[in-house]
């Protein structure tokens, strides 16, 4: 089964501090919300690509598992979430990841937002022919606009409150 890695990272106006009280202590709704939105985006890339594998549908309803959660004791601060997600019906036949979000100080207002994980497909060998031709980029784009929600989430709730 040919495994796949997925990278990506971004900035976010909020203080370390901020950020990891929040994978420490209350992510649940921040993961849940995101995902919910990613589920909708590969619906959507499904539709209108007419992906359908053996009758079922692209987007399936997932369950999630959050943690452990870990800081760096040593050297540079970092705190990270691990995040595991599946299909709840026949996961089997659904890919399933395996990752982790991480938060690592930049300055002292920004933080450094990291989503590091394995897709690993469905099916076996079979799985990695049919993933690496077109399921591959749905898994992707919907990782991404997961990560994206999630940094979208923590710029607008957690920014610090200017007053001017």
């Amino acid at each position: 089964m040919s495994n796949r890695t997925i990278y990506l990272y971004d900035y976010v106006a909020v203080p370390y501090e901020r950020v990891r009280a929040l994978l420490a202590s209350d992510a649940q709704p921040l993961i849940t919300e995101a995902l919910d939105a990613a589920g909708t985006r590969a619906r959507t890339i499904a539709t209108q690509l007419s992906v359908s594998i053996a009758g079922f549908e692209v987007g399936r309803e997932i369950s999630i598992t959050l943690g452990p959660y870990s800081e760096a004791r040593e050297g540079m601060a970092s705190a990270r979430l691990h995040i595991s997600w599946e299909a709840t019906d026949r996961p089997s036949l659904f890919p399933l990841m395996e990752a982790d979000l991480e938060a690592l100080p930049l300055t002292e207002n920004e933080t450094e937002v990291v989503l590091a994980g394995v897709y690993r497909p469905p099916f076996g060998t079979a799985g990695s022919v049919l993933n690496s031709g077109l399921l591959h980029r749905v898994a992707e784009a919907s990782v991404r606009h997961f990560f994206e929600k999630i940094v979208q989430r923590i710029s607008r709730e957690m920014a610090p409150l200017h007053w001017w």
